[in-house]
């Protein structure tokens, strides 16, 4: 399971054998339930996640009750609420196990405790940039059938894993929209 968490950490910067055991020790790695929650809304985001296994949506609550789904995540993806993350203030989603997860666990003092030892440890920070990337991918395209052909391109996963109420959602077209997307892409030209 290691040797997942050590990729991805090379993606973000080079790392040498003594700082990636350091990282490592830095980490724990934790289970959870499905439905348990990571975070819920009113809490201080103060940890970073990377699944190993399972599947991860965060959401936000309206006042009439709806859940709205702001981002899925599946293994060997790094799991935060970025704006609590970087404000430290309290969480306005909840992020919660899909189904039973096994997630390495990266809490902020450890990583400012490996700051203070190496500079090299700046380059964590990159793990901030990665949610954010995948929401814009698909959400900032401006059709249904855009948003939709993007996560088939390039997470089609997410399609398999998750109940198309929240890939809707997600990709913020209505349960409908996306049936009618998926039919027409389903038919032979």
């Amino acid at each position: 399971m290691e040797e997942k968490l050590l990729k991805s950490f090379q993606g973000f910067a080079s790392f040498s054998e003594q700082e990636a055991s350091l990282i490592i020790s830095k980490t724990k790695l934790r289970n959870f339930r499905k439905k348990e929650t990571l975070l819920k809304t009113g809490e201080t985001c103060s940890a970073f996640y990377f699944i190993v296994e399972g599947a991860i949506r965060q959401y936000r609550t309206t006042e009439d009750l709806d859940e709205i789904t702001l981002n899925l995540y599946l293994e060997n993806n790094w799991v935060l609420e970025h704006q609590s993350f970087t404000s430290q203030k309290p969480s306005t989603t909840t992020i919660q196990a899909f189904e039973d997860c096994t997630v390495y666990e990266l809490e902020m003092q450890a990583i400012h405790e490996l700051i203070g030892r190496s500079p090299s440890f700046f380059q964590l920070g990159k793990i901030l940039e990665q949610p954010l990337r995948g929401i814009e991918l698909y959400q900032n395209l401006p059709t249904p059938e855009e948003k939709y052909r993007a996560i088939l391109k390039h997470n089609p996963l997410l399609i398999q894993k998750f109940p198309l109420k929240y890939i809707a959602s997600y990709l913020k077209i209505t349960p409908e929209t996306l049936s009618r997307v998926r039919n027409k892409l389903s038919k032979p030209s």
